[in-house]
């Protein structure tokens, strides 16, 4: 029987097609700092929290810096209250937790890689929620996370 620290990276790895090798280690680094649930076999599963912060994480250059820009990134301020919260509800809508009002057909979650900036693009709005500050026109790394991988892989990992 797999544990959740086992089974965890597949989720990540099969709908956002990155490296295992950089999955592991992001969410090891993740555990290390005590950002998410502990992957023993008698800690509690993965919640809806740990998902928002890996999915954070993983848009950071290197999987050794995944802690500070996740940190970083889910404290960005917005409407309604920060970016964690807000991939949060994102989340809970995917699994039917609650009804937050989302749309998850051609949506996108852009988190900036080196500018802090996360826009979650709703099929539904036409303009995006953006929280952070967007920069000015140059060159700037962005990761672009279809709304629809992130509502399967919520569904994966939490059974639903």
């Amino acid at each position: 029987m797999q544990t959740y620290s086992q089974c965890l990276p597949d989720a990540f790895v099969r709908h956002l097609l990155l490296p295992r090798s950089m999955v592991t280690l992001t969410i090891r680094k993740l555990r290390e700092a005590g950002r998410i649930t502990r992957g023993y076999r008698m800690a509690p599963p993965p919640g809806q929290r740990d998902i928002a912060r890996i999915v954070l994480a993983l848009s950071a250059m290197k999987p050794t810096a995944a802690v500070e820009h996740g940190r970083t990134t889910g404290r960005l301020c917005g409407p309604g209250g920060n970016a964690e919260d807000a991939l949060v509800d994102l989340i809970e809508a995917a699994v039917g937790i609650a009804n937050h009002d989302v749309d998850l057909t051609n949506g996108e979650v852009v988190i900036g890689q080196k500018v802090p900036l996360v826009e979650i693009h709703s099929g539904a709005k036409p303009a995006p929620t953006v929280y952070g500050k967007r920069p000015a026109l140059g060159a700037a790394a962005y990761t672009h996370l279809p709304t629809t991988a992130i509502a399967r892989i919520a569904q994966e990992i939490l059974h639903v």
